[in-house]
Protein backbone atom coordinates (compact mmCIF):
# COMPACT_ATOMS: atom_id res chain seq x y z
CA UNK A 1 0.00 0.00 0.00
CA UNK A 2 1.35 3.73 -0.20
CA UNK A 3 2.52 5.33 1.59
CA UNK A 4 0.36 8.02 2.98
CA UNK A 5 3.18 11.08 4.19
CA UNK A 6 4.56 14.24 2.42
CA UNK A 7 6.95 14.02 0.08
CA UNK A 8 9.83 16.09 -1.72
CA UNK A 9 10.01 16.34 -5.32
CA UNK A 10 12.11 13.59 -6.88
CA UNK A 11 15.04 14.99 -9.15
CA UNK A 12 12.78 15.23 -12.47
CA UNK A 13 10.06 16.94 -10.68
CA UNK A 14 7.99 14.34 -9.96
CA UNK A 15 6.09 12.96 -6.98
CA UNK A 16 6.69 8.97 -6.12
CA UNK A 17 4.30 9.13 -2.61
CA UNK A 18 0.77 10.67 -1.98
CA UNK A 19 1.53 13.80 -0.03
CA UNK A 20 -0.01 17.58 0.17
CA UNK A 21 -3.90 17.80 0.30
CA UNK A 22 -4.00 14.75 -1.54
CA UNK A 23 -3.96 12.56 1.43
CA UNK A 24 -7.18 13.73 2.87
CA UNK A 25 -9.26 11.52 -0.73
CA UNK A 26 -6.34 8.86 -0.58
CA UNK A 27 -8.05 8.43 3.10
CA UNK A 28 -11.07 8.48 1.43
CA UNK A 29 -10.62 5.96 -0.66
CA UNK A 30 -9.37 3.22 1.75
CA UNK A 31 -11.99 3.88 4.11
CA UNK A 32 -14.78 4.17 1.13
CA UNK A 33 -14.81 0.31 0.54
CA UNK A 34 -15.84 -0.09 4.18
CA UNK A 35 -18.61 2.18 4.34
CA UNK A 36 -20.07 1.32 1.42
CA UNK A 37 -20.23 -2.48 2.31
CA UNK A 38 -21.63 -1.28 5.77
CA UNK A 39 -24.29 0.87 3.63
CA UNK A 40 -25.21 -2.50 1.37
CA UNK A 41 -25.80 -4.92 4.99
CA UNK A 42 -27.95 -1.81 6.08
CA UNK A 43 -29.98 -1.75 3.04
CA UNK A 44 -30.39 -5.54 2.33
CA UNK A 45 -30.78 -6.55 5.96
CA UNK A 46 -34.13 -5.10 5.68
CA UNK A 47 -35.46 -7.25 2.10
CA UNK A 48 -38.18 -9.57 2.85
CA UNK A 49 -40.79 -11.31 0.92
CA UNK A 50 -43.94 -9.78 3.21
CA UNK A 51 -42.43 -6.82 1.43
CA UNK A 52 -44.51 -4.71 -1.36
CA UNK A 53 -43.02 -5.38 -4.69
CA UNK A 54 -41.60 -1.64 -4.87
CA UNK A 55 -40.38 -1.71 -1.68
CA UNK A 56 -38.34 -4.67 -2.49
CA UNK A 57 -37.10 -3.26 -6.08
CA UNK A 58 -36.29 -0.32 -3.80
CA UNK A 59 -34.08 -2.32 -1.53
CA UNK A 60 -32.76 -4.81 -4.05
CA UNK A 61 -31.62 -1.82 -6.24
CA UNK A 62 -30.18 0.08 -3.40
CA UNK A 63 -28.59 -2.57 -1.72
CA UNK A 64 -26.79 -4.06 -4.81
CA UNK A 65 -25.43 -0.71 -6.10
CA UNK A 66 -23.86 0.02 -2.70
CA UNK A 67 -22.23 -3.48 -3.35
CA UNK A 68 -21.13 -2.74 -6.62
CA UNK A 69 -19.72 0.81 -5.81
CA UNK A 70 -18.08 -1.07 -2.81
CA UNK A 71 -16.39 -3.58 -5.47
CA UNK A 72 -15.43 0.17 -7.55
CA UNK A 73 -13.72 1.89 -4.44
CA UNK A 74 -11.77 -1.58 -3.75
CA UNK A 75 -10.48 -1.52 -7.68
CA UNK A 76 -9.58 2.16 -6.53
CA UNK A 77 -7.52 1.11 -3.82
CA UNK A 78 -5.28 -1.29 -5.72
CA UNK A 79 -5.09 1.71 -8.66
CA UNK A 80 -3.87 4.12 -5.60
CA UNK A 81 -1.28 1.97 -4.26
CA UNK A 82 0.08 1.42 -7.64
CA UNK A 83 -0.20 5.56 -8.29
CA UNK A 84 -1.64 4.47 -11.84
CA UNK A 85 -3.05 7.12 -14.11
CA UNK A 86 -6.69 5.33 -13.94
CA UNK A 87 -6.99 6.10 -10.33
CA UNK A 88 -7.90 10.19 -10.71
CA UNK A 89 -10.63 9.64 -13.16
CA UNK A 90 -12.30 6.57 -11.47
CA UNK A 91 -12.40 8.39 -8.33
CA UNK A 92 -13.93 11.27 -10.36
CA UNK A 93 -16.29 8.66 -11.67
CA UNK A 94 -16.99 6.88 -8.59
CA UNK A 95 -17.74 10.57 -6.83
CA UNK A 96 -20.12 11.59 -9.42
CA UNK A 97 -21.72 7.68 -9.39
CA UNK A 98 -22.42 8.42 -5.15
CA UNK A 99 -23.90 11.28 -5.35
CA UNK A 100 -26.51 10.50 -8.25
CA UNK A 101 -27.48 7.23 -6.15
CA UNK A 102 -27.71 9.07 -2.95
CA UNK A 103 -29.51 11.61 -4.40
CA UNK A 104 -31.82 8.96 -6.47
CA UNK A 105 -32.86 7.61 -3.05
CA UNK A 106 -33.37 11.19 -1.92
CA UNK A 107 -35.39 11.91 -4.93
CA UNK A 108 -37.34 8.19 -4.67
CA UNK A 109 -38.71 8.18 -0.82
CA UNK A 110 -40.15 11.69 -1.48
CA UNK A 111 -42.42 11.07 -4.93
CA UNK A 112 -43.28 8.07 -2.16
CA UNK A 113 -44.97 10.44 0.45
CA UNK A 114 -42.84 8.70 2.82
CA UNK A 115 -41.06 10.69 5.38
CA UNK A 116 -37.44 11.60 4.07
CA UNK A 117 -35.24 9.69 6.41
CA UNK A 118 -32.80 12.66 7.87
CA UNK A 119 -29.37 9.80 7.18
CA UNK A 120 -30.36 9.71 3.41
CA UNK A 121 -29.90 13.56 3.50
CA UNK A 122 -26.77 13.29 5.48
CA UNK A 123 -25.67 10.48 2.76
CA UNK A 124 -26.93 13.68 0.22
CA UNK A 125 -24.65 16.09 1.58
CA UNK A 126 -21.76 14.44 2.45
CA UNK A 127 -21.84 13.38 -1.08
CA UNK A 128 -22.01 16.81 -2.41
CA UNK A 129 -19.35 18.40 -0.59
CA UNK A 130 -17.29 15.70 -1.68
CA UNK A 131 -17.74 15.75 -4.83
CA UNK A 132 -17.60 19.96 -5.19
CA UNK A 133 -14.36 19.96 -3.44
CA UNK A 134 -12.34 16.71 -4.84
CA UNK A 135 -13.60 16.82 -8.29
CA UNK A 136 -11.53 20.13 -8.77
CA UNK A 137 -8.88 19.19 -7.00
CA UNK A 138 -8.26 15.83 -9.05
CA UNK A 139 -8.40 18.11 -12.29
CA UNK A 140 -6.19 20.95 -11.89
CA UNK A 141 -3.93 19.93 -9.06
CA UNK A 142 -0.30 19.93 -9.61
CA UNK A 143 0.57 17.32 -7.24
CA UNK A 144 -2.12 15.15 -8.83
CA UNK A 145 -0.58 15.38 -12.61
CA UNK A 146 2.70 14.69 -11.10
CA UNK A 147 1.64 12.15 -8.92
CA UNK A 148 -0.16 10.09 -11.42
CA UNK A 149 0.27 11.63 -15.16
CA UNK A 150 4.38 12.25 -15.12
CA UNK A 151 3.67 15.99 -15.67
CA UNK A 152 6.14 17.60 -13.47
CA UNK A 153 6.38 20.21 -11.08
CA UNK A 154 7.87 23.72 -12.12
CA UNK A 155 10.77 23.74 -9.48
CA UNK A 156 10.80 27.15 -7.66
CA UNK A 157 13.60 29.81 -9.08
CA UNK A 158 16.56 29.66 -6.71
CA UNK A 159 18.13 32.67 -5.42
CA UNK A 160 21.55 32.28 -7.12
CA UNK A 161 19.96 31.72 -10.31
CA UNK A 162 18.45 35.54 -10.18
CA UNK A 163 21.61 36.76 -9.32
CA UNK A 164 23.13 35.19 -12.69
CA UNK A 165 20.24 36.93 -14.75
CA UNK A 166 21.88 40.19 -13.52
CA UNK A 167 19.05 41.55 -11.70
CA UNK A 168 18.74 41.82 -7.75
CA UNK A 169 16.37 39.04 -6.25
CA UNK A 170 14.23 42.19 -5.12
CA UNK A 171 13.25 43.13 -8.83
CA UNK A 172 12.54 40.05 -10.07
CA UNK A 173 10.48 39.46 -7.33
CA UNK A 174 8.64 42.65 -7.76
CA UNK A 175 7.16 41.28 -11.07
CA UNK A 176 5.21 38.63 -9.53
CA UNK A 177 3.98 40.12 -6.85
CA UNK A 178 0.69 41.88 -8.40
CA UNK A 179 0.07 38.74 -9.77
CA UNK A 180 0.46 36.69 -6.55
CA UNK A 181 -1.47 38.65 -4.93
CA UNK A 182 -4.27 38.74 -7.47
CA UNK A 183 -4.29 34.66 -7.14
CA UNK A 184 -4.84 35.41 -3.21
CA UNK A 185 -7.72 37.53 -3.65
CA UNK A 186 -9.18 34.73 -5.56
CA UNK A 187 -8.58 32.28 -3.64
CA UNK A 188 -10.53 33.96 -0.43
CA UNK A 189 -13.16 35.16 -2.95
CA UNK A 190 -13.32 32.01 -3.96
CA UNK A 191 -13.27 30.13 -0.52
CA UNK A 192 -15.59 32.91 0.67
CA UNK A 193 -18.33 31.65 -1.84
CA UNK A 194 -18.59 28.31 -1.49
CA UNK A 195 -18.44 28.80 2.60
CA UNK A 196 -21.70 30.96 2.10
CA UNK A 197 -23.47 28.99 -0.85
CA UNK A 198 -22.59 25.54 1.12
CA UNK A 199 -25.18 25.92 3.60
CA UNK A 200 -27.50 28.01 1.84
CA UNK A 201 -27.72 25.23 -0.52
CA UNK A 202 -28.03 22.75 2.17
CA UNK A 203 -31.02 24.76 3.76
CA UNK A 204 -32.76 24.54 0.85
CA UNK A 205 -31.96 20.96 0.38
CA UNK A 206 -33.23 20.77 3.78
CA UNK A 207 -36.72 22.05 3.46
CA UNK A 208 -37.24 20.71 0.05
CA UNK A 209 -37.56 17.24 1.74
CA UNK A 210 -40.94 17.29 2.48
CA UNK A 211 -43.81 16.38 0.33
CA UNK A 212 -44.97 19.85 -0.92
CA UNK A 213 -42.00 22.17 -0.24
CA UNK A 214 -41.94 26.17 0.16
CA UNK A 215 -41.20 28.31 -2.61
CA UNK A 216 -38.16 30.17 -0.46
CA UNK A 217 -36.93 26.52 -0.43
CA UNK A 218 -36.45 26.40 -4.26
CA UNK A 219 -35.01 29.65 -4.09
CA UNK A 220 -32.29 28.23 -1.46
CA UNK A 221 -31.55 25.69 -3.47
CA UNK A 222 -30.79 27.94 -6.20
CA UNK A 223 -28.77 30.48 -4.92
CA UNK A 224 -26.72 28.11 -3.31
CA UNK A 225 -26.02 26.26 -6.32
CA UNK A 226 -25.58 29.47 -8.51
CA UNK A 227 -22.80 30.48 -5.43
CA UNK A 228 -21.12 27.43 -5.67
CA UNK A 229 -20.72 27.94 -9.79
CA UNK A 230 -19.58 31.58 -9.10
CA UNK A 231 -17.39 30.42 -6.64
CA UNK A 232 -15.69 28.41 -9.51
CA UNK A 233 -15.58 30.01 -12.55
CA UNK A 234 -15.87 33.50 -11.51
CA UNK A 235 -13.09 33.65 -8.55
CA UNK A 236 -10.81 31.28 -10.30
CA UNK A 237 -10.76 28.82 -7.01
CA UNK A 238 -9.10 26.06 -9.22
CA UNK A 239 -5.15 28.00 -9.09
CA UNK A 240 -5.55 27.54 -4.77
CA UNK A 241 -6.21 23.78 -6.21
CA UNK A 242 -3.22 23.78 -8.36
CA UNK A 243 -0.99 24.90 -5.80
CA UNK A 244 -1.76 21.94 -3.10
Amino acid sequence: MVAIEPSPLTEDGLYDKVGGWLVLPAIGTYLSPLFMGYAAYENLRFYSDSLPDQAKIIILGAGLTCVGLAIGWLYTCVLLSRLDPLYPRLFIGLCVLQLLFNFGIWIVLINSGTTSDPEVFKDVARSLVIATVWIPYMLVSKRVKATFYGIPVKRPVQRDRKMATGLSPSVTEDGDTSAIRLRRKGHRLGIFLTVVSVPVLLIGLTNSASYEPPAWASLFTAVGLVGLVCGYLFARLWYWFRSA
